[in-house]
């Protein structure tokens, strides 16, 4: 019996080693409550598996997850359950704004990223572009364009995977990718401001960007195209069943 029960061990031990580590959201101290300022947490469990255990998963359950600007990191990947929502701060702020493309999640030079399953960026781009205006008009903020955040934005990236989530109401726009290669969307839903023209996708000197079955809703373009190699969109559509070329 024991044998047996030594064997199932090493079994089980194989399986987890082979499918990698799922680590918690709630062991980084990540809140569901839809009011605790998660972004600090959240950068602490991509930097932990970034430096400590490298190409495991960050596991997101059920729940409403404030955060700011969060800086992605190499060799992680988010598995956003349904039902798990990542919510922009509506307070301009909470962003980096000394960076060219601040956003909700943002990642220069890194490698093997992937955010994938059926969860929700929710980029809150009334209320926080409400504020941002504010401040604009109170002299704080030179530029309200500039310090619109995005939802994702990525630069000089390879090996990149968005899969399965939706982005909505972002600030400024969806997704920003600039000189990244070997790039996929993969069934990513974009839905946009209903109150002001916003970008779905802008993509500028990518090499080997490819967006599958990715359905895009927004008042401004759904894709800004400038200079990309290599780069398909198949099977991705806007409402009116057209479909996206890149």
């Amino acid at each position: 019996m024991k044998k047996i029960i030594l064997s199932l061990v090493a079994i089980l031990t194989m399986a987890v080693a082979a499918e990698g580590r799922r680590y918690n959201g709630s062991l980084f101290s990540m809140r569901s409550d839809g009011t605790t300022d998660n972004t600090s947490s959240l950068q602490f469990a991509i930097d932990y598996i970034s430096a400590n255990s490298p190409g495991d998963t960050l596991e997101i359950w059920v729940g409403r997850y404030p955060i700011g600007g969060v800086r992605l990191k190499s060799n992680v990947t988010i598995y956003l359950r349904e039902g798990a929502i990542l919510t922009g701060i509506r307070n301009a702020y909470n962003y980096d704004l000394t960076n060219a493309t601040p956003a909700m999640l943002y990642g220069e030079d890194i490698e093997n990223f992937e955010i994938f399953g059926q969860g929700v960026i929710e980029g809150f781009g009334t209320e926080l572009g409400q504020h941002i205006d504010k401040q604009v008009s109170l002299g704080y903020i030179n530029s309200a364009e500039a310090a619109s955040p995005w939802q994702v934005a990525l630069k000089g990236c390879r090996n990149v995977t968005l899969k399965g989530i939706v982005m909505q109401n972002g600030c400024r726009g969806g997704l920003n990718v600039t000189e990244c290669s070997n790039l996929t969307l993969d069934n990513v839903t974009i839905f946009g401001r209903t109150d002001a023209p916003t970008e779905g996708i802008v993509a500028s000197k990518n090499n080997g960007l490819h967006a599958v079955k990715c359905y895009i809703d927004v008042k401004g373009n759904p894709v800004v195209s400038t200079s990309n190699e290599n780069s398909v969109a198949d099977g991705c559509i806007i409402p009116d069943g057209t479909f996206i070329k890149l």
